[in-house]
């Protein structure tokens, strides 16, 4: 009984090997897969650098997060969600990305406390560079209040660097 076990978990482990012959992880350098701590830069616009975290998958999704609370804004004080798009491969190390946000007023919003306002467009525009460890590229943000029309639009830069297994000493 044991020598059959032990068999069949070895032909299933086999299998897997055929499945699967090499694992990669999200950390290897290969496409942009994996998790990215950057800075976005408005190229025409005097605000701020804003610092951003993103989340690239294999299936071709992308999340982002940044800080929530923007005190500053053309909607006024605002509370954004965090970002959810798609990107795809354009090219040798080259990528195209979208995100979307929604903005809702905060409390202190003087019209609309609490609804949602506004959203945000970003597209991106990448290349994976230094070994794939960095993401450098253009970006252009949109942002439309609630009723669609546009309030801003304007050009920046991204510059992330792949976030990596840390391993405890």
């Amino acid at each position: 009984m044991q020598r059959r076990q032990a068999l069949l978990i070895g032909s299933s482990a086999a299998l897997v090997g055929l499945v699967h012959p090499g694992l990669a992880y999200a950390d290897d350098g290969r496409d942009v897969v994996g998790s990215w701590s950057g800075t976005a830069t408005s190229t025409t616009v005097p605000l701020p650098p804003l610092r951003t975290l993103f989340t690239f998958g294999s299936d071709g999704t992308v999340n982002e997060s940044r800080r929530l609370y923007v005190p500053l804004s053309p909607l006024g004080p605002l509370l954004a969600t965090p970002g959810h798009g798609a990107w795809r491969k354009t090219g040798r190390n080259e990528y195209s990305a979208t995100i979307q946000l929604l903005y809702q007023g905060t409390a202190e919003h003087p019209t609309a406390p609490g609804q949602v306002i506004g959203s945000e467009t970003v597209r991106y525009r990448l290349l994976l560079v230094n070994g794939g460890r960095r993401l450098q590229g253009v970006i252009e943000v949109e942002v439309k209040d609630a009723a669609g029309n546009v309030v801003f639009l304007g050009p920046g830069t991204l510059e992330a660097d792949r976030i990596r297994v840390e391993a405890l000493p």
